[in-house]
């Protein structure tokens, strides 16, 4: 009987993301809470944003966010899916914008019909097929957050 073949070491993978290369670090310290049920997706959101410089947090249900929002108080971005189980993802920005009214939020979602229901607020489709699209995306909704802090703060 012949020897089963030998198995191969896997490759080790230093590239950035696809899209990712056409999106160039920056030198930032903003913190973003990545919420989604599904862990896969987390990992994705982690390696893409940390790599463009972002500090980058996960939750795969909202009672582990608002957990995570709690002992954070540094948060800028929550990047929440719209369809998770026991809160949707519109509740717990609602909460977020309660107990850290400084706090951006940008949707995600599978479901293009839900950008509907979520009209005039920031959204990104998944999977995230384009990642400059949505690294972009969250780069436009912070730079909005920090337009309203600057204008707050002159205002007053």
């Amino acid at each position: 009987m012949p020897k089963p073949p030998r198995p191969q070491p896997m490759k080790t993978i230093t590239a950035a993301p696809h899209g990712a290369d056409s999106v160039l670090p920056l030198p930032t310290h903003e913190t973003i809470l990545v919420v989604d049920d599904q862990p896969a997706l987390c990992e994705v959101a982690v390696i893409l944003l940390e790599h463009c410089g972002y500090r980058v947090l996960t939750a795969h249900d909202a009672t582990q966010a608002k957990t995570i929002a709690r002992q954070n108080p540094d948060i800028d971005l929550l990047l929440t899916d719209i369809e998770m189980p026991g809160m949707l993802g519109d509740e717990l920005a609602a909460w977020v914008h309660v107990h850290r009214p400084h706090t951006a939020v940008l949707f995600m979602s599978g479901n293009p019909m839900q950008h509907r229901r979520l009209d005039g607020y920031p959204f990104i489709e998944k999977p995230f097929v384009h990642l400059d699209v949505l690294v972009n995306t969250i780069r436009e909704t912070l730079r909005r957050l920090h337009a309203i802090r600057e204008a707050a703060a002159a205002a007053a």
